[in-house]
């Protein structure tokens, strides 16, 4: 690898922030003499034009669409994960009456993301719920916007300003009344718990 004293670390997902996060406070880029620019975010396919061209040097999260990329000639390396478990736990208001997933028969759950949302339907329809037969009903947070339904309005130029504009929390959606429960990481149920909401360990993923 070329020598480099400057980075760009984008990120796809802000779940995938833990890690950079610590890294940056720990001061362990600095001790290296690194000045890593990392906080931003980057669509998917932003990411494989500039890493493509040179403009970025790494991507965070971008795990998903480089295999497909990678099949057909294209040459991201792909280095790692900082995830090996999965273990999100449910977060609800206090007093809700939702005490597991059982509960959630009939609410709404919020989610964000192709990817994630499709984490959340595969672990509610392990459990017993089906979002395809309206048992439970998944609300998607877009970026930069409230609702999928709002999201689903914008085209071109309006979309595009929606980018990288920085998302209510999805436990706070919960906070505020707009879902019902969400299926959140660490450290994001932290945030949660610290905010007051209830946190149900419902075990990990399969």
């Amino acid at each position: 690898m070329r020598n480099i004293d400057k980075v760009s670390f984008p990120y796809r997902a802000s779940t995938h922030l833990n890690l950079l996060h610590v890294i940056s406070e720990s001061g362990s880029w600095a001790k290296h003499g690194l000045d890593v620019n990392y906080d931003y975010q980057i669509s998917k396919t932003d990411a494989h034009r500039a890493v493509a061209s040179g403009e970025v040097e790494f991507v965070g999260g971008n795990h998903i669409s480089t295999y497909g990329h990678r099949a057909r000639g294209d040459k991201w390396v792909y280095l790692g994960q900082t995830l090996n478990a999965v273990h999100p736990k449910l977060v609800v208001r206090p007093g809700s009456g939702i005490n597991g997933i059982a509960d959630l028969r009939g609410k709404k759950v919020g989610t964000r993301g192709h990817h994630p949302g499709l984490n959340d339907w595969l672990l509610l329809k392990q459990r017993g719920l089906d979002v395809d037969r309206d048992e439970v009903e998944l609300v998607r947070k877009v970026e930069g916007l409230e609702t999928a339904e709002a999201a689903q309005q914008l085209e071109g130029a309006a979309a595009e300003a929606a980018k990288g504009q920085k998302r209510q929390p999805l436990w706070q959606w919960v906070r505020d009344g707009k879902v019902d429960a969400a299926l959140l990481l660490a450290p994001a149920h932290l945030f949660a718990a610290d905010a007051g909401l209830e946190i149900i360990d419902i075990g990990r993923c399969r």
